[in-house]
Protein backbone atom coordinates (compact mmCIF):
# COMPACT_ATOMS: atom_id res chain seq x y z
CA UNK A 1 0.00 0.00 0.00
CA UNK A 2 3.17 2.67 0.70
CA UNK A 3 5.53 2.87 -1.83
CA UNK A 4 7.56 5.96 -0.22
CA UNK A 5 6.76 7.29 -3.64
CA UNK A 6 6.91 11.41 -2.51
CA UNK A 7 4.95 11.97 -6.14
CA UNK A 8 1.75 10.31 -4.94
CA UNK A 9 1.97 11.51 -0.98
CA UNK A 10 3.98 7.66 -0.19
CA UNK A 11 0.94 5.27 -1.81
CA UNK A 12 2.12 2.95 -4.60
CA UNK A 13 -0.25 3.30 -7.37
CA UNK A 14 0.00 1.83 -10.94
CA UNK A 15 2.35 3.98 -13.37
CA UNK A 16 2.46 4.14 -17.03
CA UNK A 17 6.20 2.69 -18.16
CA UNK A 18 7.38 7.24 -18.22
CA UNK A 19 6.53 6.93 -14.39
CA UNK A 20 3.05 8.63 -15.10
CA UNK A 21 0.27 7.78 -13.36
CA UNK A 22 -2.04 5.18 -14.90
CA UNK A 23 -5.50 6.91 -14.92
CA UNK A 24 -7.22 3.73 -16.43
CA UNK A 25 -6.26 1.34 -13.36
CA UNK A 26 -8.04 1.32 -9.75
CA UNK A 27 -6.22 3.49 -7.76
CA UNK A 28 -4.94 2.93 -3.71
CA UNK A 29 -7.83 2.94 -1.69
CA UNK A 30 -5.81 3.33 1.50
CA UNK A 31 -4.92 6.97 -0.27
CA UNK A 32 -8.29 7.79 -1.21
CA UNK A 33 -9.05 7.43 2.23
CA UNK A 34 -6.10 9.06 3.63
CA UNK A 35 -5.18 11.47 1.52
CA UNK A 36 -8.87 13.48 1.97
CA UNK A 37 -9.88 15.64 4.73
CA UNK A 38 -13.28 16.50 5.09
CA UNK A 39 -13.99 18.67 8.16
CA UNK A 40 -17.64 20.54 8.84
CA UNK A 41 -19.14 22.56 11.83
CA UNK A 42 -22.56 22.52 11.94
CA UNK A 43 -24.53 24.38 14.83
CA UNK A 44 -28.58 23.97 15.46
CA UNK A 45 -30.77 26.19 17.54
CA UNK A 46 -34.10 24.54 17.96
CA UNK A 47 -37.06 27.08 19.90
CA UNK A 48 -40.82 27.13 20.62
CA UNK A 49 -43.07 29.11 23.37
CA UNK A 50 -46.33 28.05 23.52
CA UNK A 51 -49.44 30.23 25.00
CA UNK A 52 -52.46 28.98 26.20
CA UNK A 53 -54.79 31.57 27.49
CA UNK A 54 -58.47 30.85 28.73
CA UNK A 55 -60.77 33.87 27.97
CA UNK A 56 -62.79 35.00 31.27
CA UNK A 57 -65.51 36.52 29.77
CA UNK A 58 -66.84 33.37 27.84
CA UNK A 59 -66.63 30.34 30.27
CA UNK A 60 -65.31 27.37 28.53
CA UNK A 61 -63.18 29.85 25.46
CA UNK A 62 -59.61 29.65 25.14
CA UNK A 63 -56.74 30.69 23.21
CA UNK A 64 -53.55 29.05 22.30
CA UNK A 65 -50.33 30.65 20.14
CA UNK A 66 -47.66 28.34 19.05
CA UNK A 67 -44.42 30.41 17.42
CA UNK A 68 -41.37 27.73 16.89
CA UNK A 69 -38.16 28.09 15.03
CA UNK A 70 -35.50 25.84 13.55
CA UNK A 71 -32.55 27.36 11.93
CA UNK A 72 -29.32 25.69 11.41
CA UNK A 73 -25.78 26.44 9.89
CA UNK A 74 -23.32 24.31 8.88
CA UNK A 75 -19.20 25.21 7.70
CA UNK A 76 -16.73 22.55 6.10
CA UNK A 77 -13.99 22.12 3.92
CA UNK A 78 -12.78 19.85 1.57
CA UNK A 79 -8.77 19.46 1.19
CA UNK A 80 -7.45 16.96 -0.86
CA UNK A 81 -3.29 17.63 -1.56
CA UNK A 82 -1.69 17.76 -4.92
CA UNK A 83 0.30 14.66 -4.61
CA UNK A 84 -3.16 12.45 -4.41
CA UNK A 85 -3.44 10.53 -7.16
CA UNK A 86 -7.42 10.70 -6.65
CA UNK A 87 -7.10 14.48 -7.95
CA UNK A 88 -3.68 14.25 -9.36
CA UNK A 89 -3.93 16.43 -12.82
CA UNK A 90 -6.07 19.14 -11.19
CA UNK A 91 -3.43 19.83 -8.17
CA UNK A 92 -5.38 19.36 -5.51
CA UNK A 93 -8.75 20.95 -3.92
CA UNK A 94 -9.27 22.73 -1.39
CA UNK A 95 -12.56 24.17 -1.88
CA UNK A 96 -15.07 25.37 1.54
CA UNK A 97 -18.83 24.74 1.29
CA UNK A 98 -22.03 26.18 3.62
CA UNK A 99 -25.55 26.18 3.84
CA UNK A 100 -28.27 26.85 6.27
CA UNK A 101 -31.81 26.11 6.71
CA UNK A 102 -34.44 28.45 8.42
CA UNK A 103 -37.67 26.72 9.14
CA UNK A 104 -40.75 28.84 11.48
CA UNK A 105 -43.81 28.55 12.46
CA UNK A 106 -46.74 30.65 13.52
CA UNK A 107 -49.78 28.43 14.56
CA UNK A 108 -52.99 30.10 16.49
CA UNK A 109 -56.55 28.25 17.35
CA UNK A 110 -59.30 28.91 19.54
CA UNK A 111 -60.95 25.84 21.50
CA UNK A 112 -64.99 26.25 23.08
CA UNK A 113 -65.57 23.47 25.50
CA UNK A 114 -69.47 23.03 26.81
CA UNK A 115 -71.22 20.85 28.57
CA UNK A 116 -75.10 20.05 28.05
CA UNK A 117 -76.06 18.53 31.34
CA UNK A 118 -74.45 15.02 31.83
CA UNK A 119 -74.85 13.05 28.68
CA UNK A 120 -74.10 15.58 25.94
CA UNK A 121 -70.13 17.51 25.76
CA UNK A 122 -69.14 19.16 23.19
CA UNK A 123 -65.64 20.83 21.78
CA UNK A 124 -64.95 23.08 19.28
CA UNK A 125 -61.59 23.79 17.48
CA UNK A 126 -60.41 26.27 14.74
CA UNK A 127 -57.30 27.41 13.84
CA UNK A 128 -54.52 28.90 11.59
CA UNK A 129 -50.74 27.62 10.68
CA UNK A 130 -47.98 29.19 8.69
CA UNK A 131 -44.67 27.45 8.21
CA UNK A 132 -42.17 29.00 6.14
CA UNK A 133 -39.18 26.65 5.14
CA UNK A 134 -35.96 28.11 3.27
CA UNK A 135 -32.54 26.38 2.42
CA UNK A 136 -30.06 28.80 1.99
CA UNK A 137 -27.03 27.90 -0.84
CA UNK A 138 -23.65 29.37 -0.91
CA UNK A 139 -21.72 29.38 -3.93
CA UNK A 140 -17.50 29.40 -3.80
CA UNK A 141 -14.82 28.71 -6.80
CA UNK A 142 -13.52 25.58 -7.38
CA UNK A 143 -9.91 25.74 -5.99
CA UNK A 144 -6.96 23.51 -6.02
CA UNK A 145 -4.69 22.38 -2.70
CA UNK A 146 -2.39 25.66 -2.75
CA UNK A 147 -5.26 28.11 -3.34
CA UNK A 148 -4.89 29.13 -6.81
CA UNK A 149 -8.70 29.10 -8.57
CA UNK A 150 -9.17 26.44 -10.72
CA UNK A 151 -12.39 27.16 -12.06
CA UNK A 152 -13.91 30.82 -11.15
CA UNK A 153 -17.55 30.69 -9.30
CA UNK A 154 -18.96 33.02 -11.99
CA UNK A 155 -18.06 30.22 -14.66
CA UNK A 156 -19.52 27.05 -12.55
CA UNK A 157 -22.76 28.94 -11.60
CA UNK A 158 -24.71 32.21 -12.69
CA UNK A 159 -22.78 34.98 -10.87
CA UNK A 160 -24.98 34.38 -7.39
CA UNK A 161 -22.83 34.40 -4.09
CA UNK A 162 -25.91 32.92 -2.49
CA UNK A 163 -29.50 32.02 -3.17
CA UNK A 164 -32.32 30.67 -1.33
CA UNK A 165 -35.00 28.10 -2.43
CA UNK A 166 -37.61 28.69 -0.71
CA UNK A 167 -41.25 27.70 0.16
CA UNK A 168 -44.62 28.57 2.50
CA UNK A 169 -47.63 26.45 3.68
CA UNK A 170 -50.54 27.86 4.74
CA UNK A 171 -53.51 26.37 6.95
CA UNK A 172 -56.80 26.89 8.04
CA UNK A 173 -58.58 24.40 10.38
CA UNK A 174 -61.63 23.46 12.31
CA UNK A 175 -62.67 20.38 13.84
CA UNK A 176 -65.87 19.57 16.16
CA UNK A 177 -66.28 16.76 18.71
CA UNK A 178 -69.21 15.60 20.52
CA UNK A 179 -69.50 13.37 23.33
CA UNK A 180 -73.19 11.28 23.84
CA UNK A 181 -73.23 10.20 27.43
CA UNK A 182 -69.72 9.24 27.10
CA UNK A 183 -70.33 6.26 24.54
CA UNK A 184 -70.76 7.69 21.09
CA UNK A 185 -68.09 9.59 19.76
CA UNK A 186 -68.46 11.80 16.66
CA UNK A 187 -65.46 14.05 15.58
CA UNK A 188 -65.83 16.01 12.04
CA UNK A 189 -62.72 18.04 10.56
CA UNK A 190 -62.18 20.35 7.76
CA UNK A 191 -58.06 21.92 6.79
CA UNK A 192 -57.58 24.14 3.76
CA UNK A 193 -54.41 23.90 2.92
CA UNK A 194 -52.11 26.06 0.74
CA UNK A 195 -49.00 25.52 -1.15
CA UNK A 196 -46.71 28.00 -2.60
CA UNK A 197 -45.31 25.28 -5.19
CA UNK A 198 -48.83 25.53 -7.08
CA UNK A 199 -50.38 28.45 -9.19
CA UNK A 200 -53.08 30.44 -7.09
CA UNK A 201 -55.81 28.79 -8.93
CA UNK A 202 -54.36 25.33 -7.54
CA UNK A 203 -52.84 26.35 -4.49
CA UNK A 204 -55.52 25.02 -1.43
CA UNK A 205 -56.73 21.77 -1.38
CA UNK A 206 -59.78 20.80 0.87
CA UNK A 207 -59.43 17.81 2.99
CA UNK A 208 -61.99 16.55 4.97
CA UNK A 209 -62.43 13.60 7.16
CA UNK A 210 -65.21 12.07 10.08
CA UNK A 211 -64.90 9.60 12.57
CA UNK A 212 -67.56 7.34 15.02
CA UNK A 213 -66.90 5.65 17.90
CA UNK A 214 -69.04 3.48 20.38
CA UNK A 215 -67.83 2.48 23.33
CA UNK A 216 -69.64 -0.71 23.89
CA UNK A 217 -67.97 -0.94 27.66
CA UNK A 218 -70.29 1.70 28.32
CA UNK A 219 -73.46 -0.27 27.41
CA UNK A 220 -75.54 -1.90 29.81
CA UNK A 221 -74.61 -5.42 28.99
CA UNK A 222 -71.16 -4.83 29.39
CA UNK A 223 -70.65 -1.82 32.10
CA UNK A 224 -70.44 -4.33 34.78
CA UNK A 225 -68.07 -6.90 33.33
CA UNK A 226 -65.16 -7.48 35.33
CA UNK A 227 -63.54 -9.47 32.25
CA UNK A 228 -63.83 -6.88 29.95
CA UNK A 229 -62.17 -3.84 31.12
CA UNK A 230 -62.52 -1.66 27.57
CA UNK A 231 -64.23 -1.91 24.08
CA UNK A 232 -64.90 0.32 21.31
CA UNK A 233 -65.44 0.15 17.80
CA UNK A 234 -64.31 2.81 15.74
CA UNK A 235 -65.44 4.32 12.17
CA UNK A 236 -63.59 6.64 10.15
CA UNK A 237 -63.15 8.89 6.59
CA UNK A 238 -60.13 10.82 5.93
CA UNK A 239 -58.68 12.99 3.54
CA UNK A 240 -54.71 14.16 3.34
CA UNK A 241 -52.73 16.14 1.26
CA UNK A 242 -49.11 15.37 -0.27
CA UNK A 243 -46.97 18.76 -1.37
CA UNK A 244 -43.47 17.72 -1.38
CA UNK A 245 -41.91 17.59 -4.42
CA UNK A 246 -38.37 18.33 -3.84
CA UNK A 247 -36.52 21.47 -3.86
CA UNK A 248 -34.65 23.58 -6.76
CA UNK A 249 -36.75 25.97 -8.95
CA UNK A 250 -38.56 23.83 -11.13
CA UNK A 251 -39.93 22.14 -8.18
CA UNK A 252 -40.62 24.78 -5.91
CA UNK A 253 -41.94 27.08 -8.91
CA UNK A 254 -42.70 25.28 -11.52
CA UNK A 255 -45.86 26.59 -12.41
CA UNK A 256 -44.55 29.75 -13.55
CA UNK A 257 -41.47 30.05 -16.74
CA UNK A 258 -37.84 30.10 -15.35
CA UNK A 259 -34.38 30.16 -16.23
CA UNK A 260 -30.87 28.72 -15.45
CA UNK A 261 -27.87 30.00 -16.47
CA UNK A 262 -25.36 27.23 -17.73
CA UNK A 263 -21.64 26.75 -16.13
CA UNK A 264 -18.99 26.75 -17.72
CA UNK A 265 -19.17 23.30 -18.34
CA UNK A 266 -21.95 22.97 -20.30
CA UNK A 267 -21.79 25.63 -23.39
CA UNK A 268 -22.70 26.62 -26.92
CA UNK A 269 -20.54 26.82 -29.69
CA UNK A 270 -20.83 29.51 -32.39
CA UNK A 271 -18.32 29.39 -34.45
CA UNK A 272 -14.97 29.57 -32.63
CA UNK A 273 -16.67 31.16 -29.57
CA UNK A 274 -18.86 29.69 -26.53
CA UNK A 275 -21.16 30.90 -25.06
CA UNK A 276 -23.41 29.84 -22.05
CA UNK A 277 -26.83 29.74 -22.18
CA UNK A 278 -29.90 30.83 -20.37
CA UNK A 279 -32.29 28.15 -20.86
CA UNK A 280 -36.29 27.65 -19.84
CA UNK A 281 -36.85 25.71 -16.92
CA UNK A 282 -39.73 22.25 -16.83
CA UNK A 283 -43.02 24.35 -16.47
CA UNK A 284 -46.37 22.64 -15.38
CA UNK A 285 -49.30 25.41 -14.44
CA UNK A 286 -51.78 22.81 -13.94
CA UNK A 287 -49.59 20.87 -10.97
CA UNK A 288 -51.73 20.33 -7.54
CA UNK A 289 -52.41 18.89 -4.59
CA UNK A 290 -51.83 14.81 -4.11
CA UNK A 291 -55.16 13.17 -2.24
CA UNK A 292 -54.94 10.06 -0.18
CA UNK A 293 -58.68 8.89 0.65
CA UNK A 294 -58.67 6.81 4.27
CA UNK A 295 -61.29 4.35 4.79
CA UNK A 296 -60.96 2.65 8.78
CA UNK A 297 -62.58 0.15 10.76
CA UNK A 298 -61.12 -0.70 13.94
CA UNK A 299 -61.19 -2.15 17.22
CA UNK A 300 -60.11 -1.51 20.70
CA UNK A 301 -60.20 -4.06 23.45
CA UNK A 302 -59.07 -4.13 27.22
CA UNK A 303 -59.64 -7.22 29.44
CA UNK A 304 -58.92 -8.08 33.06
CA UNK A 305 -58.67 -4.77 34.00
CA UNK A 306 -56.42 -3.08 31.89
CA UNK A 307 -53.84 -5.32 31.95
CA UNK A 308 -54.64 -6.90 28.63
CA UNK A 309 -55.18 -4.24 25.96
CA UNK A 310 -54.43 -3.56 22.08
CA UNK A 311 -56.61 -2.87 19.27
CA UNK A 312 -57.22 -4.01 15.36
CA UNK A 313 -57.52 -1.66 12.48
CA UNK A 314 -58.89 -2.95 8.55
CA UNK A 315 -57.79 0.05 6.46
CA UNK A 316 -57.60 1.42 2.73
CA UNK A 317 -55.81 3.85 1.38
CA UNK A 318 -56.81 5.31 -1.96
CA UNK A 319 -54.23 7.96 -3.76
CA UNK A 320 -54.88 9.84 -6.41
CA UNK A 321 -53.16 12.97 -8.87
CA UNK A 322 -49.90 11.44 -8.11
CA UNK A 323 -47.43 13.73 -8.09
CA UNK A 324 -45.01 11.54 -10.77
CA UNK A 325 -42.35 12.32 -12.69
CA UNK A 326 -43.02 11.12 -16.20
CA UNK A 327 -41.50 11.31 -19.64
CA UNK A 328 -42.66 14.22 -22.01
CA UNK A 329 -43.53 14.01 -25.72
CA UNK A 330 -40.78 15.76 -27.49
CA UNK A 331 -41.61 19.29 -28.48
CA UNK A 332 -43.88 19.57 -25.62
CA UNK A 333 -41.57 21.31 -22.91
CA UNK A 334 -38.58 22.37 -22.22
CA UNK A 335 -37.19 19.01 -21.18
CA UNK A 336 -37.88 15.50 -21.58
CA UNK A 337 -39.09 14.58 -18.11
CA UNK A 338 -41.23 16.69 -15.84
CA UNK A 339 -43.76 16.57 -12.53
CA UNK A 340 -47.00 15.85 -13.06
CA UNK A 341 -50.35 14.63 -11.54
CA UNK A 342 -50.50 11.21 -13.17
CA UNK A 343 -51.68 8.12 -11.36
CA UNK A 344 -53.53 6.44 -8.45
CA UNK A 345 -52.61 4.05 -5.90
CA UNK A 346 -53.93 1.75 -3.23
CA UNK A 347 -53.30 0.17 -0.07
CA UNK A 348 -55.12 -2.22 1.72
CA UNK A 349 -54.14 -3.69 5.07
CA UNK A 350 -54.83 -4.67 8.69
CA UNK A 351 -52.87 -3.43 11.58
CA UNK A 352 -52.58 -5.40 14.71
CA UNK A 353 -51.47 -4.11 18.72
CA UNK A 354 -51.50 -5.96 21.92
CA UNK A 355 -50.10 -4.79 25.32
CA UNK A 356 -49.87 -7.10 27.91
CA UNK A 357 -48.88 -5.78 31.82
CA UNK A 358 -47.82 -9.62 32.92
CA UNK A 359 -46.35 -8.52 36.41
CA UNK A 360 -47.63 -5.95 38.24
CA UNK A 361 -45.85 -5.57 41.99
CA UNK A 362 -44.63 -3.16 44.12
CA UNK A 363 -40.53 -4.57 43.56
CA UNK A 364 -40.66 -6.71 39.90
CA UNK A 365 -42.70 -5.73 36.98
CA UNK A 366 -43.59 -6.98 33.25
CA UNK A 367 -45.16 -5.88 30.26
CA UNK A 368 -44.90 -7.20 26.87
CA UNK A 369 -46.27 -5.31 24.18
CA UNK A 370 -46.53 -6.46 20.26
CA UNK A 371 -47.99 -4.64 16.72
CA UNK A 372 -47.77 -6.41 13.30
CA UNK A 373 -49.15 -4.42 10.23
CA UNK A 374 -49.81 -6.74 6.91
CA UNK A 375 -50.63 -4.24 3.44
CA UNK A 376 -50.94 -4.85 -0.32
CA UNK A 377 -50.49 -2.00 -2.61
CA UNK A 378 -51.66 -1.97 -6.18
CA UNK A 379 -51.06 0.84 -9.06
CA UNK A 380 -54.56 1.21 -10.56
CA UNK A 381 -53.66 4.28 -13.15
CA UNK A 382 -50.01 5.03 -14.37
CA UNK A 383 -50.40 8.10 -16.94
CA UNK A 384 -53.10 9.58 -18.26
CA UNK A 385 -54.02 7.44 -21.19
CA UNK A 386 -53.18 3.65 -19.75
CA UNK A 387 -52.86 1.51 -22.80
CA UNK A 388 -53.98 -2.66 -22.13
CA UNK A 389 -51.04 -3.94 -23.04
CA UNK A 390 -48.91 -1.37 -21.29
CA UNK A 391 -45.47 -2.63 -19.94
CA UNK A 392 -45.11 0.35 -17.74
CA UNK A 393 -42.44 2.55 -16.24
CA UNK A 394 -39.05 1.44 -15.08
CA UNK A 395 -38.39 2.91 -12.33
CA UNK A 396 -34.86 3.27 -10.02
CA UNK A 397 -33.84 5.45 -7.31
CA UNK A 398 -31.66 7.67 -9.75
CA UNK A 399 -34.17 8.32 -11.98
CA UNK A 400 -36.86 6.55 -14.41
CA UNK A 401 -36.82 5.22 -17.76
CA UNK A 402 -38.98 4.20 -19.95
CA UNK A 403 -38.58 -0.10 -21.04
CA UNK A 404 -38.37 0.01 -24.89
CA UNK A 405 -35.93 -3.22 -25.21
CA UNK A 406 -32.62 -1.47 -24.98
CA UNK A 407 -30.11 -2.28 -21.71
CA UNK A 408 -31.19 -0.63 -18.58
CA UNK A 409 -29.66 -1.97 -15.57
CA UNK A 410 -33.08 -0.55 -13.67
CA UNK A 411 -34.53 -3.34 -12.36
CA UNK A 412 -37.51 -2.50 -11.04
CA UNK A 413 -41.05 -1.31 -12.63
CA UNK A 414 -44.40 0.13 -11.77
CA UNK A 415 -47.57 -1.37 -13.98
CA UNK A 416 -51.06 -1.12 -13.67
CA UNK A 417 -52.51 -3.67 -11.54
CA UNK A 418 -49.53 -4.86 -10.09
CA UNK A 419 -47.91 -3.67 -6.21
CA UNK A 420 -45.59 -0.80 -7.16
CA UNK A 421 -41.83 -1.48 -7.90
CA UNK A 422 -41.57 -5.16 -8.54
CA UNK A 423 -38.96 -6.21 -9.95
CA UNK A 424 -38.72 -6.66 -13.57
CA UNK A 425 -36.37 -9.27 -14.57
CA UNK A 426 -34.94 -12.73 -16.90
CA UNK A 427 -35.86 -16.09 -15.33
CA UNK A 428 -32.28 -17.85 -14.59
CA UNK A 429 -31.89 -21.07 -15.79
CA UNK A 430 -30.13 -23.29 -13.65
CA UNK A 431 -28.33 -26.90 -14.25
CA UNK A 432 -29.11 -30.22 -13.43
CA UNK A 433 -26.67 -29.44 -10.04
CA UNK A 434 -28.77 -26.92 -8.95
CA UNK A 435 -26.40 -24.45 -9.93
CA UNK A 436 -27.50 -21.13 -12.13
CA UNK A 437 -25.95 -21.31 -16.16
CA UNK A 438 -24.77 -18.65 -16.84
CA UNK A 439 -26.64 -16.09 -19.45
CA UNK A 440 -29.04 -18.52 -19.90
CA UNK A 441 -32.51 -17.73 -19.29
CA UNK A 442 -36.28 -19.07 -19.74
CA UNK A 443 -38.28 -17.96 -22.73
CA UNK A 444 -41.24 -17.25 -21.30
CA UNK A 445 -42.72 -16.07 -24.49
CA UNK A 446 -41.82 -19.31 -26.52
CA UNK A 447 -40.35 -17.40 -29.61
CA UNK A 448 -37.29 -19.21 -29.71
CA UNK A 449 -35.66 -15.94 -28.89
CA UNK A 450 -34.32 -14.34 -25.04
CA UNK A 451 -35.25 -10.58 -25.30
CA UNK A 452 -37.06 -7.81 -23.07
CA UNK A 453 -40.36 -10.15 -23.81
CA UNK A 454 -39.04 -12.49 -21.69
CA UNK A 455 -38.68 -10.14 -18.54
CA UNK A 456 -41.34 -10.70 -16.08
CA UNK A 457 -42.54 -9.00 -13.25
CA UNK A 458 -40.90 -11.05 -9.57
CA UNK A 459 -42.00 -10.05 -6.26
CA UNK A 460 -41.64 -6.84 -4.85
CA UNK A 461 -39.64 -4.91 -2.05
CA UNK A 462 -42.46 -3.95 -0.40
CA UNK A 463 -42.73 -6.35 2.67
CA UNK A 464 -46.12 -8.59 3.46
CA UNK A 465 -45.86 -8.25 6.53
CA UNK A 466 -44.59 -5.50 9.43
CA UNK A 467 -43.74 -7.12 12.79
CA UNK A 468 -42.74 -5.80 16.45
CA UNK A 469 -42.12 -6.72 19.81
CA UNK A 470 -40.91 -5.01 23.02
CA UNK A 471 -40.80 -5.00 26.56
CA UNK A 472 -40.32 -3.29 29.81
CA UNK A 473 -38.61 -4.81 32.98
CA UNK A 474 -38.23 -2.89 36.37
CA UNK A 475 -36.99 -4.35 39.60
CA UNK A 476 -36.56 -1.64 42.00
CA UNK A 477 -35.00 1.29 41.13
CA UNK A 478 -33.57 -1.09 37.61
CA UNK A 479 -35.34 -0.33 34.59
CA UNK A 480 -34.50 -2.49 31.19
CA UNK A 481 -36.23 -2.28 27.94
CA UNK A 482 -35.82 -3.52 24.60
CA UNK A 483 -37.44 -3.13 20.93
CA UNK A 484 -37.27 -6.24 18.38
CA UNK A 485 -38.20 -5.14 15.06
CA UNK A 486 -38.72 -7.57 11.74
CA UNK A 487 -39.92 -7.21 8.23
CA UNK A 488 -41.45 -10.45 6.36
CA UNK A 489 -42.04 -11.64 2.64
CA UNK A 490 -40.19 -8.47 0.79
CA UNK A 491 -37.57 -9.07 -1.56
CA UNK A 492 -34.58 -6.94 -2.73
CA UNK A 493 -31.95 -7.00 -6.20
CA UNK A 494 -28.40 -7.22 -4.74
CA UNK A 495 -26.57 -4.93 -7.03
CA UNK A 496 -23.08 -4.99 -5.20
CA UNK A 497 -23.93 -9.22 -5.74
CA UNK A 498 -24.08 -8.77 -9.65
CA UNK A 499 -21.88 -6.85 -9.85
CA UNK A 500 -18.88 -8.86 -8.22
CA UNK A 501 -19.66 -12.51 -9.29
CA UNK A 502 -17.84 -12.50 -13.03
CA UNK A 503 -14.00 -13.91 -13.08
CA UNK A 504 -13.71 -11.72 -16.19
CA UNK A 505 -13.94 -7.54 -16.57
CA UNK A 506 -15.94 -5.94 -19.56
CA UNK A 507 -12.49 -6.19 -21.60
CA UNK A 508 -12.66 -10.05 -20.99
CA UNK A 509 -9.96 -9.77 -18.57
CA UNK A 510 -9.52 -11.67 -15.61
CA UNK A 511 -9.82 -10.35 -12.21
CA UNK A 512 -10.29 -10.94 -8.64
CA UNK A 513 -12.36 -14.13 -7.74
CA UNK A 514 -15.21 -13.34 -5.97
CA UNK A 515 -15.58 -16.47 -3.71
CA UNK A 516 -18.72 -17.31 -5.46
CA UNK A 517 -18.02 -17.38 -8.30
CA UNK A 518 -17.05 -21.11 -7.28
CA UNK A 519 -20.66 -21.43 -7.01
CA UNK A 520 -22.02 -19.28 -9.84
CA UNK A 521 -19.29 -20.25 -12.34
CA UNK A 522 -20.37 -16.85 -14.14
CA UNK A 523 -17.55 -15.69 -16.69
CA UNK A 524 -18.17 -12.31 -18.02
CA UNK A 525 -21.06 -10.30 -17.18
CA UNK A 526 -23.70 -9.11 -20.08
CA UNK A 527 -26.71 -7.13 -20.25
CA UNK A 528 -29.21 -10.04 -19.90
CA UNK A 529 -27.57 -11.20 -17.02
CA UNK A 530 -27.09 -8.28 -14.94
CA UNK A 531 -31.42 -8.67 -15.06
CA UNK A 532 -31.69 -11.74 -13.65
CA UNK A 533 -33.96 -13.10 -11.05
CA UNK A 534 -30.67 -14.76 -9.74
CA UNK A 535 -29.77 -11.57 -7.95
CA UNK A 536 -33.36 -10.91 -6.13
CA UNK A 537 -32.97 -12.08 -2.74
CA UNK A 538 -35.59 -12.26 0.57
CA UNK A 539 -34.72 -9.10 2.20
CA UNK A 540 -36.64 -10.79 5.92
CA UNK A 541 -34.90 -9.99 8.93
CA UNK A 542 -35.31 -9.96 12.67
CA UNK A 543 -33.48 -7.05 14.43
CA UNK A 544 -32.71 -5.88 18.12
CA UNK A 545 -33.51 -2.25 17.28
CA UNK A 546 -32.54 -1.04 20.84
CA UNK A 547 -31.40 -2.21 24.56
CA UNK A 548 -32.33 0.73 27.61
CA UNK A 549 -30.66 -0.10 30.64
CA UNK A 550 -31.62 2.51 33.42
CA UNK A 551 -31.22 3.13 37.23
CA UNK A 552 -33.42 6.04 38.79
CA UNK A 553 -31.88 7.66 42.37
Amino acid sequence: MYSGNSAFGGFSEYVNADGSLNTNTAQNPLGLIEQRRDLSTVLRSIGNIQIDYKLPFVPGLSANVNLGYDVQRSNGNLYIPATAASNFFRKGVDNPYKQGLNNTLLETYAKYNRSFGEDFKMELLAGYSFQKFQNLQYRFADNRADGTVYIAAEQLYNGQSSLTDEYDLLSYYGRANLNIKDRYLITGTLRADGSSRFAADKRYGYFPSAAFAWRLKGEEFLKNSSTVSDLKIRLGYGQTGQQDIGLGSSNLYGYQQTYSLSSILSQYALGNTYYRTLRAEYVNPNLKWETTSTYNVGLDYGFFGGRLYGSIDVYQRDTRDLLNTIFLAAGTNYTNAGIQNVGSLTNKGVEFAVNMDVVKGDKFNLSLNANATFNRNKLTKLTNSDAPDAIGVVVSSSGIANFDGSFNQNVQINTVGYQEGAFYVYEQKYGPDGKPLNNEFVDRNGDGVIDSKDLYRYNSPRPKAILGFGGNLSYQRVNLAFTFRSNLGGYLYNNQRSRSLFVQNSFGAVRNENQEFLYSRFTQNTEQQYLSDYYVEKSDFLRLQNVTLGYSF
